[in-house]
């Protein structure tokens, strides 16, 4: 039996990308090369692996078993070589990060730019997207999300907590007046982040921890945070904002006004992700460092 490590490489790659066609542009390989890959390895075997239809591939009982053996094997391997690789030479390679596009323009932009030129070695393909991104699917190193329904298979850490606040520019308050409690938000107009007209804001005392949910009229209905902070900016109303996006407009610029002292109106928590592996490169691991250790000087986040 003469087996090729290279085809039990792809192989893996073809089950954990879900498709011939996906493996094939992550491993940069033409798809007609990686199907004989596999038939070279079957063949090997003396075994079928893969099921292969037109719509989807489906592992056998005999490539279940193969792919539970092997995978932990390749990875324990490509562990060893990439550690041995990285011990001989400056911080390297290529990383591929994805983070909501606001959070990219406020912040992130920023520290790559600095790490790339503190690492001239480094490689980065940045995604900036609001929306739902697949970590695997998509070749992704590090991903930044500011939601909590996170696969159980990923490592997560936290960046640090954005308070929300009540805003409005003083040209808003000068000609619409100052509500002095949640409730006077049913008399303004307000900017709702979402897809319905209506949206409830939820209140919570910082005092007595006294509750107050407030279901507010959106004259203006956004479906980003980037499209909130410009209608705010051009005097559209009140909206709910994170402090990280707001900090500098409200202390230093005086363009925009926090409301409601009294009240809060919860966080906004800020994680880096990475897919759950026995080898983190060692690019990965400083720029995850660094980023969280940046994060704890940044006054508007509240790191715990």
């Amino acid at each position: 039996m003469n087996i090729n490590l290279n085809d039990i490489h792809i192989f893996i790659a073809v089950i954990n990308a879900g498709s011939f066609s996906r493996a094939a542009t992550k491993l940069g390989l033409p798809k007609s090369t990686v199907s004989e890959k596999i038939t070279r390895l079957e063949t090997a075997l003396g075994i079928r692996l893969i099921e292969r239809s037109t719509r989807r591939l489906r592992l056998t009982q005999a490539g279940l078993i193969y792919h539970e053996r092997c995978a932990p094997l390749i990875l324990e391997f490509e562990s060893f070589h990439h550690s041995l690789k990285e011990s001989h030479h400056t911080l390297q390679g290529r990383l591929r990060i994805a983070a909501p596009i606001l959070f990219g323009h406020a912040f992130l932009g920023d520290f790559i730019a600095n790490f790339m030129r503190r690492y001239p070695g480094i490689e980065i393909e940045f995604m900036s997207v609001d929306r739902k991104v697949d970590m695997i699917e998509e070749g992704l190193d590090i991903a930044i999300f500011a939601v909590d329904n996170i696969p159980a298979n990923f490592i997560v850490r936290s960046l640090g907590k954005s308070e929300r606040l009540c805003c409005a520019t003083p040209q808003y308050i000068q000609t619409y007046g100052t509500p002095s409690t949640p409730d006077d938000l049913l008399l303004h107009r307000c900017i709702v982040l979402g897809t319905e007209r209506h949206a409830t804001w939820s209140f919570l005392s910082k005092h007595k921890k006294e509750k107050k949910q407030v279901r507010v009229h959106g004259r203006l209905v956004v479906n980003s945070l980037q499209l909130t902070l410009k209608a705010a900016l051009a005097d559209l109303g009140i909206a709910i904002l994170p402090s990280f996006l707001c900090h500098n407009l409200i202390l230093e610029q005086n363009k925009l006004v926090s409301l409601f002292p009294e009240w809060s109106l919860g966080f906004m928590e800020l994680n880096v992700v990475y897919p759950s592996k026995t080898y983190l490169k060692k690019s990965q691991r400083i720029f995850i460092e660094e980023l969280i250790t940046q994060f704890k000087t940044l006054s508007e986040w509240r790191i715990e």
